[in-house]
Parts: C-alpha cells; structure tokens; sequence
C-alpha cells in the first residue's frame, strides 16, 4: 500500500511538472498573491493599542509616601474606583508623588473617561492645600526607535545640559517623541534679596 501511494503522489507531481502551463499558471498566481498581500498589510512605525489606559500623576513636594499614600493616593482612588468600564485600578507612591493608573475596556471612549476622571478628582474633598494639580492623560505606548546612552565625567549635572541638547536635536530632525529618562526634571529658582522687599504699610 505504501509503495502505491508513494508511485500515485510521484506521478501526479510528473504530471504537473510536464504539464507547462499549468506550472507557469500556478506561478504567476503565486507572484500575484504576494504583490497583493504585501500591498494589503499595514505597517505603522507606532502601531494602535488596544487598550484604554489612563494615569493620575499626583505632586505633593516634600511629603513622604506615608503621608502620600494616607492623604492623597487611598482619597483619590476611592473616588475613581467607582467609574464605569474599569477593568482594573493600580496605584504606586513613594516620597512626594503617587501615580494612579485605570485600565478601561475596550469600547470606552478614553477621551470621555479622562475628562470624567478629572471632574472625580474634583470632588474629593480635604486634600493638602500645597498638593500640586493633578495631571491626568492618557497613557499611550510608543515604540522604541532608538535609544543613547550618555556617559562622562562623575559629575551627574555636566550630563544634564547634553542630554537637554540631544533631546533639541532630535526633535529638530523630525522625532515626535523623545522621553528622557535619569533626568531630574527642570526647576526655577527664584532668589529675591530680603533687603529690597518692601513691604505695603
């Protein structure tokens, strides 16, 4: 039985190959089945997710995660917890900021649900008066094109201003995203000599 099936499959492969039309047929066929497919698949450099993730960026400077977590992270979540479309809450706090991050379903417009998450925000009640306002946005995956390294002296801060540089760079060559990462964020310093601040009688 073996011996026939094996004499059956080579002859019909015979057939075939001598059977020119048919061959150069199936070819071309072939050919134009891939044209077609390479033309239909869609290549994105930052494909679309899936998913709706949105995140709560909360600053309160100087606090310490105790503090944190007691006065802002647990009030805030407990008021967010409640929002339709939900599928899963987390959180994370350390000294002087805490991120809150929702997950959504599917069909939920994140748009919509970010402005609702600030609007619940809003209403929750007693937070510290220095806390900084809330930052809510849509947490959005880009994928990773390239990446440098920076490396020098010992001094940290002779980094920071050719990181800021290769980040201007960059940007003036047509990247939309560069996130820089061990780099403290900017802050202004105002100094004001006590001696020339006058007082209103």
């Amino acid at each position: 039985m073996q011996a026939n099936a094996q004499t059956r499959h080579t002859g019909w492969i015979d057939r075939f190959a001598s059977h020119r039309l048919a061959a150069n047929l199936l070819m071309v066929l072939m050919i134009m089945a891939g044209i077609w497919g390479a033309v239909k698949i869609r290549v994105q450099m930052n494909p679309d997710q899936t998913w709706n993730v949105a995140e709560v960026e909360l600053v309160w400077p100087g606090a310490s995660a105790e503090d944190m977590e007691t006065l802002v992270t647990n009030p805030v979540e407990y008021q967010l917890r409640g929002l339709d479309g939900v599928e899963r809450l987390n959180s994370w706090t350390r000294n002087g900021a805490a991120w809150v991050q929702l997950r959504f379903e599917r069909h939920v417009d994140i748009n919509n649900a970010v402005d609702t998450i600030k609007q619940r925000i809003a209403l929750v009640r007693d937070l510290p008066a220095d806390l900084e306002p809330p930052s809510v946005k849509v947490n959005r995956w880009y994928e990773t094109v390239a990446a440098v390294f920076l490396t020098g002296p010992d001094d940290f801060a002779e980094l920071i201003p050719l990181a800021h540089e290769a980040e201007r760079q960059l940007r003036a060559l047509g990247a939309d995203v560069v996130e820089l990462r061990g780099v403290p964020r900017e802050e202004i310093a105002i100094e004001i000599d006590g001696l020339n601040i006058r007082i209103p009688e």
